[in-house]
């Protein structure tokens, strides 16, 4: 029992001595190494399951199109993490990994974000460089490029009465009428400043992290299967509301791994998703952050709730 609950604490929980299972972004994950990065599988609803397991070997497959990092096989993937770790994607729900010389002993960073993206894309979903926020029972994307403040502004909020569905790789599903969020992993990377400000459940610092910043685990967090997409806030560049136009052109950059979505299958339903989410999904523009002062801070808080209100409507 001790064994489950210090599983439990970290995200995922063993189902035997070699099996542990957590969840995000709509799929049970199954692994032979603990998962501390995604929730803990909170019940046995019925949903898609991977399977990750480490190989001896992997065996050569037809080489489909190349990217940074890997290629596009013939019936899946193949992602090399320098000398720690290549996966081997073998769809629709199998990641072998083999580990190299540089090994660690865990799943590195890049499993829990380009891995677990790519795989969903392929599986059929819509993953997006965005934090999510639940604010009065709808879902919000804050996008924007690396750097602009979206997990910021997003801990900001959350000290504001919304709550996180996922940082920096949000994963979306189509329904008949539009689009709903799926929950994604349940920690943020934040400034100290901003960490210090926000109630947390933990909070460690990110081994050989360049900008210093914090792993946090927020205590407002949505507890939705899934939540109804209400809009999307870029941050940078335009201010205000985005003509469906303006929104089609703004939106795609904002894809997980665009050079990778371009040779995975299902690229063209991937644009028709973005078309449709720039035609049915209010857009609106958000000033990069600049001043973390608390007069700036206010003034944005401010701000963005009132965008946020008027997004909702």
């Amino acid at each position: 029992m001790a064994a489950r609950r210090f599983w439990s604490r970290l995200g995922s929980a063993p189902v035997s001595e070699t099996s542990y299972q957590a969840e995000a972004f709509g799929t049970l994950w199954q692994a032979d190494l603990p998962l501390p990065y995604f929730d803990q599988a909170r019940d046995e609803r019925a949903r898609p399951a991977i399977h990750i397991s480490r190989a001896a070997a992997l065996t050569d497959r037809p080489v489909l199109a190349r990217r940074s990092r890997g290629a596009v096989h013939t019936g899946g993937f193949r992602f090399v993490w320098g000398d720690e770790v290549t996966f081997d994607f073998h769809a629709p729900d199998r990641i072998l990994y083999l580990p190299g010389p540089a090994w660690r002993g865990t799943l590195p960073d890049c499993f829990y974000s380009t891995v677990a993206a790519l795989a969903s894309a392929w599986n059929g979903r819509l993953p997006l460089h965005a934090s999510a926020i639940e604010w009065r029972g709808q879902g919000f994307l804050l996008a924007g490029k690396a750097g602009s403040g979206k997990s910021t502004l997003a801990a900001e909020l959350l000290s504001h009465g919304a709550r996180l569905i996922g940082d920096d790789l949000t994963v979306l599903a189509t329904t008949g009428t539009g689009f709903t969020v799926l929950p994604g992993r349940p920690a943020m990377r934040l400034h100290p400043a901003s960490a210090a400000a926000l109630a947390t459940l933990s909070c460690e610092e990110v081994p050989e992290d360049p900008r210093g910043k914090l792993l946090v685990r927020p205590k407002a967090r949505c507890e939705l299967a899934e939540v109804p997409l209400a809009g999307v806030i870029l941050i940078g560049g335009h201010h205000g509301r985005l003509s469906p136009a303006q929104a089609l052109r703004l939106l795609p950059p904002h894809q997980f791994r665009p050079r990778w979505s371009e040779v995975l299958p299902g690229h063209g339903q991937r644009r028709a998703w973005l078309l449709a989410l720039a035609s049915t999904i209010p857009v609106a523009g958000f000033p990069s952050l600049a001043g973390f002062d608390d007069d700036a801070r206010v003034e944005r808080l401010t701000v963005a709730t009132a965008l946020l209100d008027e997004l909702t409507v």
